[in-house]
């Protein structure tokens, strides 16, 4: 996916999406910060969720990030940062 598919998607000119992000690999960088986020959300203890919520809390994050899981292997061989975040995350 180039940046020019991410900007339309987004409905916003590529300059727009240059303004926020340098490049791709800052985009993937802030999504994986995302997911780690809602990740630690869904798994809190401090929640008590009963067994299925907790289920769905983390199925959900799963579902919305599911690029990551697909393509973890690829996208932290061509970032070292993301790979070291990645890291941290696990």
């Amino acid at each position: 996916v180039s940046t020019n598919h991410i900007a339309k998607h987004l409905k916003i000119s590529p300059g727009n999406l240059y303004f926020h992000f340098s490049n791709k690999e800052e985009i993937i960088r802030e999504l994986f910060a995302r997911m780690s986020q809602e990740v630690q959300v869904a798994w809190d203890p401090d929640r008590n969720l009963p067994p299925r919520e907790f289920l769905e809390a983390s199925f959900e994050v799963f579902w919305t990030f599911r690029f990551f899981h697909r393509e973890m292997y690829h996208l932290r061989r061509q970032d070292p940062e993301l790979a070291r975040n990645w890291k941290r995350h696990m």
